[in-house]
């Protein structure tokens, strides 16, 4: 019998399924462990500055992003439009740079 291989495609959603199904039954089980366990649940209202610090670090390192990204999209706008509007230099600086070059050939 020939075994024919399941395409990249297939085993990659094999995966997927797989660490999706692993990942769902931990948080499960571990969800309800702690509900039976003599852990005290705890709601947002206790958290309080924690929070806030939390969400204002994480609004502060989404927008340190946008510094390499400014970086890179002004270095794409400046080659972008330096190979777009190159200025051609006239026939008389063309000519002079043709006889330089064949003047050090010489």
């Amino acid at each position: 019998m020939i075994r024919i291989k399941a395409s990249t495609c297939e085993w990659m959603r094999r995966v997927s399924l797989i660490l999706t199904i692993v990942t769902f039954s931990f948080f499960w089980f571990t969800a309800f462990s702690g509900a039976r366990s003599t852990l005290a649940w705890r709601d947002l209202s206790q958290a309080g500055v924690a929070l806030w610090v939390f969400l204002i670090l994480g609004a502060i390192i989404i927008l340190l992003q946008l510094i390499p990204a400014i970086i890179l999209f002004f270095s794409f706008v400046g080659t972008g439009s330096h190979l777009g509007y190159k200025v051609v230099g006239t026939e008389k600086e063309k000519e002079k740079e043709s006889t330089e070059g064949i003047k050090e050939l010489e």
